[in-house]
Order: C-alpha cells, then sequence, then structure tokens
C-alpha cells in the first residue's frame, strides 16, 4: 500500500512478490490533533493499511492470507510537517527552506494481514542535515 518507487524497488531486490495497491485514503488527517509528529506519520500509515485491507477479501483463492505492507513519510522542519509536495513550485519552496539547516525524516511502517485485526508497526527518525 505504498506507491513509492523506492520502497518497490527494495521488496524487488528481497524477492518479494507484491502487487501494488492505492489505499482509498485522502491522508488528510488534521496535523494538529497528535501529540507528535510521529504519532501522526503512524496514524497516517495505519489508515493506509485498514484502507487496503478493508478492500481485500476475507483471504485469497487459495485460503491464504497476504500481508499489508504500508508505509508514510513525512520531513519535519522546526515542528512543522511537511508532506509531498503539491507541484515543482512547492518542491523548490519546499527545498529551499530545508538549504542549510537539519531537519528529521519520519517513515512510519505498518503491517497487517488480510482477514485478520491489528498491526505491527514502527517509525524510524533520520536527522537530515542538508547543505
Amino acid at each position: 500500500a505504498s506507491q513509492s518507487p523506492r520502497r518497490r524497488e527494495l521488496l524487488q531486490l528481497l524477492g518479494v512478490p507484491f502487487d501494488v495497491m492505492r489505499p482509498d485514503f485522502a491522508e488528510d488527517l488534521d496535523k494538529g490533533s497528535f501529540a507528535s509528529a510521529a504519532d501522526y506519520v503512524l496514524a497516517t500509515a495505519v489508515c493506509k493499511c485498514e484502507a487496503v485491507r478493508s478492500a481485500l477479501p476475507p483471504s485469497r483463492d487459495d485460503g491464504r492470507h497476504d500481508a499489508i505492507v504500508c508505509a508514510d513519510t513525512v520531513v519535519v522542519r522546526d515542528g512543522d510537517i511537511l508532506e509531498k509536495p503539491s507541484d515543482a513550485a512547492d518542491a523548490r519552496r519546499m527545498l529551499a527552506s530545508l538549504a542549510g539547516r537539519t531537519h528529521e525524516v519520519l517513515t512510519a511502517v505498518v503491517v497487517g494481514i488480510q482477514g485478520e485485526t491489528g498491526t505491527r508497526s514502527f517509525v524510524e527518525r533520520t536527522e537530515v542535515a542538508f547543505h
């Protein structure tokens, strides 16, 4: 449940067979309602996982269950959550705002199982110095 080319490449390198499904989720959670950026990015990834899981049948035709791997990444600058830029001009503005400073990149990964409830998850934090 990620359309990231890099995540797709990582799964291919691992030799894991997979299908990419676009989650039917607007990614419009209210950032201000979360205690931290990590809570926000994790909630977004969980919602993506649940959206994909709800679109799948309870099991595959052979009775087995697929794993659903979802991720979301945000950039945090001075406590502000920056999402994917909306266009090229927004990308240039965002990069300019990061230049010459250190920021955080938070990635939440959530794994669920088709036809089951609950998930396993983690959030990885990387500090990036952008010169």
